[in-house]
């Protein structure tokens, strides 16, 4: 069985922007904190908790507290969701065709691999017609699942949004259009 892993903002979903502008609202709605870096890469845990818990760190000289975290979050789901309401968000051209083959396929497993919270994921996902809850899901860093084959994520080159790279096979994919092109990328 091929293990196959999809990161969802930018992969999956075209939701890069609308997530950054709602994360970077919350942190002025919630706490005031402007003119917060929105260069994800520049953070040392580069997920939704590890953000907010840096930059609360480096704002207030302690780490927040269970409450404090807990305003954040929820205040962001809310933008996020307020989003995904005023207009349903965008997958990836042929994401949710690809994503529903290959869940009745008994070659691969598709697990999803991201660093936002589950629930952001889940509303992401729903609002470009795809189901978080009909694939395994893996935190990264996380040991339980056995390395995957092939893992799809946004590629970082200045490509256009959507374009996929494996970082085990280096295949860029434009987008998921071309479910034969996949295919073959992933060895099926």
């Amino acid at each position: 069985m091929r293990l196959v892993l999809f990161d969802v903002d930018g992969t999956l979903t075209d939701t890069m922007a609308v997530d950054a502008r709602c994360f970077l609202r919350a942190f002025v709605d919630t706490y005031g904190f402007a003119d917060v870096d929105s260069d994800w890469s520049r953070y040392t845990n580069a997920t939704d908790a590890g953000i907010f818990h840096e930059v609360f760190e480096s704002r207030v000289g302690r780490a927040p507290s269970a409450a404090e975290a807990t305003k954040f979050y929820e205040h962001f789901i809310g933008l996020l969701r307020a989003a995904a309401h005023a207009e349903a968000f965008a997958s990836v051209r042929g994401a949710p065709e690809l994503l529903s083959p290959l869940k009745q396929s008994d070659d691969c497993r598709v697990v999803l691999a991201t660093g936002c919270w589950a629930e952001s994921a889940r509303i992401k996902m729903a609002s470009a017609g795809m189901r978080y809850s009909d694939y395994r899901r893996r935190r990264l860093g996380c040991k339980r699942l056995p390395p995957a084959r092939h893992c799809f994520h946004r590629h970082r080159s200045g490509r256009a949004s959507g374009a996929a790279h494996c970082r085990r096979c280096a295949h860029v994919l434009p987008d998921f259009s071309d479910v034969n092109r996949f295919l073959t990328a992933v060895g099926s």
